[in-house]
């Protein structure tokens, strides 16, 4: 089950889809959407523009996605920065901190759906502890039994 992705088959004739992730939302700029292994001019994957119909309907832009095309829409909450500052100038009020404790969670679930936005640039210090239940390699470089 994926928590910041949702994958929608097009039927060749609508560009109008549902918006769907555990937890939603925080701000509909953190969600972007792919259409098939679309890339732009150096490779890298490119995103359809969004216009929101309200907060779980969007109409994408560009060519129709075609029958059983995959249409991604992915969610990506800030992993720099607080939503809410709370030693600032934020206010402590419910809403403020049900977003805040959903931007954890929403990372959490990027983690989980293997979403990182850099991958690991150090070493894993496992401090003496084991590892346990891998699988198989499948490739060089894989960690094995």
């Amino acid at each position: 089950m994926a928590f910041s992705t949702t994958t929608v088959p097009g039927d060749g004739s609508t560009r109008q889809f549902p918006v769907n992730f555990t937890l939603g939302f925080i701000n509909r700029s953190d969600v972007k959407v792919r259409v098939g292994s679309e890339v732009d001019g150096t490779g890298a994957p490119s995103y359809r523009t969004l216009t929101w119909l309200n907060d779980g309907l969007v109409e994408i832009q560009g060519i129709i996605p075609g029958v059983d095309e995959e249409v991604v829409f992915t969610r990506t909450v800030n992993a720099e920065e607080l939503i809410h500052d709370f030693e600032g100038d934020s206010a402590i009020t419910e809403e403020n901190l049900d977003q805040s404790h959903k931007q954890v969670i929403m990372l959490a679930h990027q983690i989980l759906d293997g979403r990182f936005t850099d991958p690991f640039q150090q070493d894993l210090d496992m401090d003496g502890n084991t590892i346990i239940n891998v699988r198989d390699p499948l490739a060089d470089g894989d960690i094995a039994n």
